[in-house]
């Protein structure tokens, strides 16, 4: 067929019309429309009646003066729905060659006829059927009612453009629908996928939304592979598509459109998911040294396919311990221990747990499998002796001797080497002295171990008999007088200055000096006393009783005594001459 701008010279105006009608494509209506026009309803007619109407020519009342598809420019139905299927997206370049009149279109786009209609599809008509002319006739779907009702825009050669209503199943029928460039259902909003992209966690599609009630089905894909059974506006990603990137093909069908096809954008690769603990690992056991405690795995979803355990004091790690069991040491007292679950599966992140404290680690308890004694005669001179006891429990806990004199352990003292009394190297004996005389004397045994409860006994001699002190009294009184001059009378008399001197001196046995307090005690007719003290002096000391009356009289010397030496007493008579 040769284009427009080759045509030869123009033949008589019959022929003429024919040739025209077969190289450009002529519409088979009449201006007016035939007595079958019943089958159909004009909505408008003509370019400005339909305007107004709200019947829009697409812009064909300007643009149909060019020629598109190589058809007859002006009123002809076939240039008309070339221009509308152009402008919506088809190429500009006709898609087959030979006659472009409107019954050979179906024809030449056999595979693109079926008896469905569509908005923007081609309404096509067999020339010479009930509706058009020997040429055929081709109109513009504008909208699908329904399955039997459709809305058609078209320009008519020799006549006028138009809208009119057709129902199926009378002669206005398209013989068939040829889907060039059918439009697409318009997308109001894109499909979104929302959610944490990982492992477990549930994602959302919103399919978008359409300017036509729409059916819409979704498929969801991985690295650009579709996932088998995943249909739903919701997917959980599993171990599967790990590390991919996910999207979703939204497929919009509404009445009278091309199905929509719509892509969501992919996104980033599936991130592991959260391991979540359905139980929380429990440590049971005791809290005390030497005890075992023993920690749950818990539970988790998914389930862990491996888990690693850690042991905490106060929120240090316990090195080296990394099993269900631990075993309490000494340096854990005091502190309150936890375990720690990691949770391990694949895709997932690690998961830990953690268990609630314990109480505070008691000390251990120390064992003994015999009993401490204290052997040897409580006597002055012997020695007292240790029977060591048998620590079972810990092997290397420590053991000390503390050696004590005293009534009760409450106010025992220390005895050591300072006493006089010696104690030996091992402590395990000590020779009795003359300061534990009258006094308990025992020793307190300690047993103790970092981290354990210090153990401690106190072993107990009978009391040594007290050692009496024994006073050596030597009571010289010595007479000394002066003469005193009294002024103020003619007389002079003579006062006797009377002493009495007591020399003391107190021994006692098994002490070498005594020391303490001496007192001197001068009774008189009346009932009154003269009383005289006096401190020990390498065993003596020298009292001096003054004013002492004439006559026999009686002196009462005490030893006040000390912790070792019992307090005595002795008295002596004296004459205290008259001159």
């Amino acid at each position: 067929m040769l284009p427009p701008d080759r045509r030869p010279s123009p033949p008589r105006p019959a022929l003429l019309a024919s040739l025209l009608a077969l190289l450009l494509g002529l519409a088979g209506l009449a201006a007016v429309p035939s007595a079958s026009a019943a089958s159909s309803t004009y909505l408008c007619t003509g370019y400005v009646a339909c305007s107004k109407a709200g019947y829009p020519s697409g812009g064909y009342r300007t643009e149909g003066s060019k020629m598109w598809w190589r058809m007859y420019a002006g009123h002809n139905c076939t240039n008309y729905v070339a221009y509308r299927l152009v402008k919506s997206g088809a190429s500009s370049e006709r898609p087959w060659s030979g006659s472009g009149n409107a019954t050979n279109w179906g024809v030449a786009l056999s595979g693109l006829v079926d008896q469905t209609p569509r908005v923007g599809a081609v309404a096509w008509y067999k020339a010479n059927g009930g509706w058009a002319g020997s040429s055929g006739h081709v109109a513009y779907v504008e909208e699908v009612v329904s399955a039997t009702q459709i809305l058609v825009s078209e320009d008519n050669w020799g006549g006028d453009f138009d809208w009119r209503v057709v129902t199926k199943g009378t002669n206005g029928w398209p013989d068939g629908f040829i889907h060039v460039n059918d439009t697409p259902l318009e997308v109001v909003s894109e499909p979104v996928v929302s959610g944490d992209v990982a492992v477990g966690e549930t994602l959302s599609v919103d399919p978008g939304s359409y300017a036509e009630d729409a059916d819409v089905s979704v498929r969801w894909f991985a690295a650009g592979t579709r996932i088998k059974g995943a249909t739903a506006l919701t997917f959980t990603p599993t171990v599967a598509q790990w590390k991919k990137r996910l999207s979703v093909r939204v497929v919009a069908k509404a009445t009278g459109y091309a199905r929509t096809v719509i892509d969501t954008d992919r996104t980033h690769g599936v991130r592991r998911g959260t391991i979540e603990v359905t139980t929380d690992p429990v440590v049971t056991g005791t809290a005390q040294v030497d005890q075992v405690l023993t920690t749950s795995l818990g539970r988790y979803s998914p389930a862990a396919a491996a888990t690693k355990i850690a042991w905490y004091a106060d929120g240090t790690r316990v090195r080296g311990e990394s099993g269900r069991t631990l075993t309490v040491t000494p340096d854990l007292v005091d502190t309150r221990i936890t375990a720690k679950v990691a949770a391990s599966t694949e895709a997932y992140k690690v998961q830990r747990a953690t268990t609630s404290e314990t109480k505070d680690v008691a000390p251990g308890v120390i064992r003994l499998d015999d009993p401490f004694g204290l052997d040897g005669r409580a006597e002055l001179g012997d020695a007292l002796t240790v029977a060591p006891g048998t620590v079972s429990w810990p092997t290397d806990a420590d053991v000390s001797y503390e050696w004590l004199r005293g009534q009760t352990t409450s106010n025992a003292r220390s005895a050591s080497s300072t006493d006089g009394s010696g104690v030996s190297e091992d402590s395990l004996t000590y020779t009795l002295g003359t300061r534990d005389v009258g006094k308990q004397v025992g020793v307190r045994v300690t047993v103790s171990r970092p981290g354990y409860t210090t153990e401690e006994f106190v072993l107990r001699s009978g009391s040594l008999t007290t050692t009496s002190s024994v006073l050596d009294l030597d009571a010289t009184p010595r007479v000394r007088t002066r003469e005193v001059r009294v002024k103020g009378t003619q007389r002079t008399r003579t006062v006797v200055n009377r002493k009495v001197v007591v020399n003391a001196g107190v021994e006692a046995p098994g002490r070498k000096v005594v020391n303490g307090a001496v007192r001197a005690t001068l009774t008189l007719a009346d009932g009154t006393q003269q009383v005289v003290e006096g401190t020990l002096e390498d065993g003596t000391v020298r009292l001096v009783l003054t004013n002492v009356p004439r006559g026999k009289q009686k002196i009462r010397v005490d030893y006040l005594g000390t912790k070792i030496v019992e307090a005595s007493a002795a008295k002596v008579t004296v004459r205290v001459p008259r001159r």
